[in-house]
């Protein structure tokens, strides 16, 4: 119960900031937008549509080779939506998260999540835009952890679905009205109802699974005046 507490803590934490800083910075940009003639290039009718990840792969030695720990993950986001009005997007975004390491334990993790995509754009400025968006949505889940002990491996994995959210604040940078580069801060979170299966079928029960993450995303966009896909 205490670390449950703990994570809701820290959940909040990282929600407070991400939109205390999304309030702290509209006033201003509302008083931009309401003195700045430049068209938005985020405007409705247009289309956009990008793909952004991430890689890393690293290890680390605690004092013997023996104790070498090796890690991977990376992400993968495809997203694509409709300006309904003048710098508000709706639409939908597809996610992949997989982790593995390798120490005494091996363990590999993979989230997908499936959701509609809510965006809103500060600034009229064609050059780009603070913007803030949120995705709840349906979220898959899988981990098997493999420990070995005398020799012998003793696997176990979880498998399950359920809500997914995905929170970002970000700046998105425009070229020539068609190319947009962000660059953002977020959250992903997800709270799934798993089964747990032990040594191939042996035992299963069901566990409740929370976990969350800070990211930084970097994504590459391009803007549409119709769709063609």
């Amino acid at each position: 119960m205490s670390s449950l507490l703990i994570w809701l803590k820290k959940q909040q934490v990282v929600l407070l900031i991400i939109l205390g800083t999304f309030v702290l910075v509209l006033p201003f940009y509302g008083q931009q937008v309401q003195s700045d003639s430049i068209t938005t290039s985020f405007r409705k009718g247009r289309w956009l549509t990008g793909l952004s990840g991430s890689i890393s792969s690293g290890s680390a030695t605690l004092d013997t080779v023996s104790n070498r720990t090796f890690t991977n993950q990376y992400s993968f986001d495809f997203s694509t939506g409709k300006f309904f009005k003048n710098r508000w997007l709706l639409g939908g975004i597809f996610k992949m998260q997989r982790d593995n390491s390798r120490r005494f334990v091996e363990l590999e993790s993979e989230i997908l999540l499936a959701a509609p995509l809510l965006s809103y754009y500060l600034s009229d400025n064609e050059l780009g835009s603070i913007f803030f968006s949120i995705a709840p949505g349906y979220t898959r889940f899988r981990e098997k952890t493999v420990v070995v002990l005398t020799g012998t491996p003793t696997q176990e994995e979880l498998k399950g679905g359920g809500f997914g959210l995905l929170m970002q604040l970000g700046y998105s940078y425009v070229m020539h009205d068609r190319i947009v580069f962000d660059l953002g801060i977020g959250l992903n979170s997800i709270w799934v109802n798993a089964n747990r299966e032990l040594e191939s079928g042996q035992s299963k029960d069901k566990v409740s699974i929370r976990s969350g993450n800070l990211l930084f995303s970097f994504g590459f966009n391009v803007l549409l005046d119709e769709f063609f896909f």
